[in-house]
């Protein structure tokens, strides 16, 4: 019988702040890790799907913080396939203590050749063996920055080595990182991250410079999207603090 996948896991002292919270990237880094957990144990793997000139991009993620989360705490992290339309994967991550649900994300994947960066049809792959369940939609709608808000540039970043993962470009959960930098509150200790949401438009590769832009919205969430070089727009990004 085919079962959630989950483990214990916890996030070590550099995926933390000064306050020992974890960092935004940390937390979508255990998350993705239960999540190729899942691909080891149910196959294919990343790595065999790579073999076979394929690979799961992510194009969208929303992710909602219920309860803060610590390093070097224990928590159970799952993660599980959903049904999706015949050129979308969904999957959601969770993370829980003591039966409670506090972390939970929903990721929007696109399967493309690697070669060519075509977009296929999720059936273009065997899955069958993977379990699925329901799919915890966290936001229906798609993230827009409206058309009344001016953004600001605050910012550039180069692509360096230490940003790039095994396709190439930055890091999905890096970008957490980049917009968490331009966040006041978070340095100064007085709020945590609540939820976020991360549209990724295009793959930001070694070497590019992006130009990073934000705002700050009346309902004091910020607001941002990073640009290409050449004018292409590489994420918009939407992020709400809560308190501590």
């Amino acid at each position: 019988m085919k079962v959630r996948y989950e483990h214990q896991d916890s996030l070590d002292f550099y995926s933390g702040d000064m306050n020992k919270l974890a960092k935004a990237s940390g937390i979508l880094q255990i998350t993705q890790a239960a999540g190729n957990g899942q691909m080891e144990r149910d196959r294919p793997t990343y790595d065999e799907l790579t073999a076979q000139g394929k690979a799961f991009m992510l194009s969208r993620l929303d992710f909602e913080v219920y309860e803060p989360i610590y390093t070097d705490i224990e928590y159970t992290v799952s993660s599980w396939a959903c049904e999706g339309s015949r050129a979308t994967f969904l999957r959601n991550y969770s993370i829980e203590k003591d039966g409670k649900t506090l972390v939970m994300v929903s990721s929007y994947w696109v399967l493309v050749d690697v070669e060519s960066r075509k977009l296929l049809k999720v059936d273009d792959v065997d899955i069958s063996n993977f379990y699925f369940g329901e799919f915890v939609e966290l936001h229906k709608d798609k993230l827009k920055v409206p058309k009344d808000i001016e953004l600001e540039e605050v910012g550039k970043r180069e692509i360096c080595y230490c940003d790039l993962d095994t396709n190439g470009h930055m890091n999905n959960t890096y970008y957490m990182d980049v917009v968490s930098n331009y966040i006041p509150e978070l340095p100064a200790g007085t709020h945590r991250i609540k939820s976020a949401r991360l549209h990724y438009s295009k793959e930001a590769p070694y070497g590019d410079v992006i130009t990073i832009y934000r705002a700050k919205t009346e309902e004091g969430k910020y607001l941002f999207k990073t640009v290409k070089e050449n004018g292409e727009m590489n994420i918009a990004c939407e992020v709400g603090l809560v308190e501590l």
